[in-house]
């Protein structure tokens, strides 16, 4: 079996990775690398950051990456499960721009919705990017489609029998509900937190849920589909 764990940014997708290491061998982070794959579709650059090329998917059995699903024809005729962690999207959005200014990519001092509104060359995200980050990574389609084709094709994934998926807001229900499916050992660690708590005021937080009002209607369909997809494990637990 081999796992594809799609670490979609500020999900608590790190602290995820631990529980996955001591469970799977073998894993390749291949951040800055496999999305070349799935997501600018140029192998030609993969090769030029992976001199191992296609010889990395018979070797390792987890490929871990902030990639969208489509990773799975590169693995051949091989049994695989997608992984991914879902987060309530205006907490994952301030979580995001947090983050940015922890690392040093934008000033203290900058406003979220100026943040939000324009392009970061630096990173490659845009307003439509943020707006819909979760839905794209699980959808695996261009962001120009239509939102209904979209999230028509990210619950589909969801559906299938081979994406396995949780919720950062009940992340200790999603690793029992992983040991439960995959007959791994849990690990319980502490979900790591941005630092910096930048003020986000009310009228802030409300034009930000305007703008992910799409990424709302995702994350509650999940919510259906994961309630009804493991209502016998979560029982069960």
């Amino acid at each position: 079996m081999k796992y594809i764990f799609i670490h979609i940014g500020k999900t608590a997708g790190t602290s995820f990775r631990t529980f996955l290491e001591s469970n799977v061998k073998r894993p390749y982070w291949g951040y800055a690398k496999l999305y070349f794959l799935t997501d600018k579709k140029d192998e030609s650059e993969f090769h030029k950051v992976e001199p191992n090329g296609r010889l990395i998917f018979d070797y390792y059995n987890l490929f871990s990456e902030h990639f969208s699903y489509g990773l799975h024809p590169y693995l051949g005729k091989v049994e695989y499960q997608y992984i991914a962690v879902i987060r309530d999207p205006l907490s994952r959005t301030i979580s995001q721009f947090n983050y940015g200014i922890d690392r040093g990519w934008y000033p203290k001092d900058a406003n979220i919705i100026d943040w939000f509104m324009n392009d970061d060359p630096f990173l490659e995200h845009t307003r439509l990017d943020r707006s819909l980050y979760q839905l794209r990574h699980v959808s695996g389609l261009p962001i120009e489609l239509p939102i209904e084709v979209q999230l028509n094709g990210a619950l589909k994934n969801l559906k299938n029998d081979n994406f396995l998926f949780g919720f950062t807001e009940y992340y200790n229900e999603f690793i029992d509900l992983c040991c439960s499916v995959n007959g791994w050992k849990p690990k319980y660690n502490s979900i790591n937190k941005t630092q910096n708590k930048h003020n986000i005021s009310d009228k802030e937080k409300g034009i930000l849920m305007a703008e992910l009002v799409n990424e709302y209607v995702f994350y509650e369909e999940a919510r259906k589909v994961y309630n009804e997809k493991y209502k016998t494990h979560l029982k069960n637990d």
